[in-house]
């Protein structure tokens, strides 16, 4: 949206200082449009003042003087710009609600006081106007707050009453819990190596064997395992500089002798001092865990060994399969092809002829690469389709496919069009024979 021009109307009994500012305004293409008049008796004549935002007027006029005209300002911001630097007709005129008072000077240097001194009216009128409605949106806004502090204060009390009710659950599944166990730890005061029992689950009778009550990392550290013992208490020792355990060793269970492993990890609490407070932690056993991943482990060994021997069976009988098609070609080329072509050579009618020569070529194709891609291509072709897509690529027409075949023309028309449906191309405009032929 385009923002309108400012208009103003400018009171000046001196036409040089009116045509100074015209070009002022128009040189610099102010967004200013501007009304002029040069007497009292002309701006009583003017019809235009509800349009008009700032009036710009000088103090005396060949007709009157400004206070004349103050009242049909009627509220309007207007602007003092006069030669007249006398103090008391400039404090005359600011009691009168004028909004600047500006000092014309030879070089024209008022002009550009006067083009600001105009934006700051229409600015302090916009403000002016539009307060009421800020000050209403800083009420509604206020009453907004008001509510949502008071909406805050009932959320947070029904927040601090599920934490409440939240901390009773999580106690009683923590007392209730199963595979797991939580403790608590605070530092002895003045034996900062030395630790109380604040809290521990009674789970941890099922995973080690004590009570809560005779619980103590004393008793814990009496369990754990030879060969783990040292690595716990180096980790021990390092978690006092890091504020963090995570290590997994075996414990014996003097309820169900034997050895379980358990995972223990903690985090210490530090105060504002940067001093361990506390440790929190959890112990976990994981005794299935582990013993389902070695069994895991044992299986994929199994998998691959079986894999391996699969391979090698698969390679011998890729193998043998080479073997039996090199067998296969061998005696083709030395026995076969070599009968089939004395044949050919003997006397035969056209139609023996056709017979023998796709008899000849088919076997060809069975010891060619261009059986293989039949054969995994169009498996989905007939055995009749098979032999109609042999013919086509030997180059033989409908009409000779027809009698070779012992069909009539339309039915082997009918084999072609179904061949290329089944392959693939039967909207694309591709010769079938030459598709054929691209495949040895």
């Amino acid at each position: 949206m385009t923002k309108r021009p400012v208009k103003i109307l400018l009171v000046d009994s001196n036409p040089g200082d009116r045509e100074a500012w015209k070009r002022f305004a128009a040189d610099r293409q102010l967004s200013i449009e501007s009304h002029l008049a040069e007497s009292v008796a002309e701006v009583k004549g003017f019809r235009a003042f509800p349009d008009v935002d700032v009036i710009v007027a000088d103090v005396r006029f060949a007709d009157g003087e400004l206070f004349e005209l103050l009242d049909l300002f009627a509220g309007r911001p207007f602007i003092v710009n006069t030669a007249d630097g006398n103090e008391q007709i400039a404090v005359r005129v600011m009691q009168a609600g004028a909004c600047d008072y500006l000092v014309k000077d030879p070089q024209g240097r008022y002009l550009y006081s006067l083009a600001s001194a105009i934006h700051r009216a229409v600015q302090r009128k916009a403000d002016t106007e539009h307060l009421p409605a800020r000050n209403e949106r800083l009420e509604g806004l206020l009453l907004e707050q008001s509510a949502a502090l008071e909406a805050s204060v009932r959320e947070r009390r029904a927040i601090a009453a599920e934490l409440r009710l939240s901390e009773k659950h999580l106690r009683s599944i923590v007392e209730s819990a199963a595979g797991f166990a939580v403790f608590r730890l605070s530092l002895v005061e003045k034996s900062p190596f030395r630790v109380k029992v604040n809290f521990i689950s009674p789970s941890i009778y099922e995973i080690m064997g004590i009570g809560p009550d005779n619980y103590s990392p004393t008793q814990f550290l009496r369990n754990v395992h030879p060969d783990d013992k040292e690595r716990i208490l180096a980790a021990n020792r390092e978690a006092k500089e890091t504020s963090r355990f995570n290590e997994v060793c075996r414990v014996y269970h003097p309820i169900k002798e034997q050895w379980h492993w358990v995972q223990l990890l903690s985090k210490g609490l530090r105060d504002d001092s940067g001093k361990i407070a506390g440790i929190n932690g959890i112990f976990i056993d994981v005794t299935e865990k582990l013993q389902a991943r070695e069994e895991l482990k044992r299986k994929a060994q199994d998998l691959q060994n079986a894999n391996l021997a699969l391979n090698a069976l698969l390679k011998n009988r890729e193998e043998a399969t080479d073997t039996l098609e090199k067998n296969i070609r061998a005696n083709m080329n030395n026995l076969v092809f070599p009968s089939l072509e004395r044949v050919l050579h003997t006397k035969l009618n056209d139609n023996q002829k056709n017979h023998l020569e796709i008899v000849h070529a088919s076997l060809k194709e069975l010891v060619s690469s261009f059986s293989r891609k039949m054969s995994t291509k169009f498996l989905s072709l007939s055995p009749t389709e098979i032999e109609v897509a042999n013919l086509i690529k030997h180059g033989k027409s409908v009409k000779e496919i027809a009698a070779i075949l012992n069909i009539s023309a339309v039915t082997a028309k009918n084999h072609r069009q179904k061949i290329r449906e089944k392959i693939g191309i039967k909207n694309i405009k591709v010769n079938l024979r030459t598709y054929l032929l691209s495949l040895e």
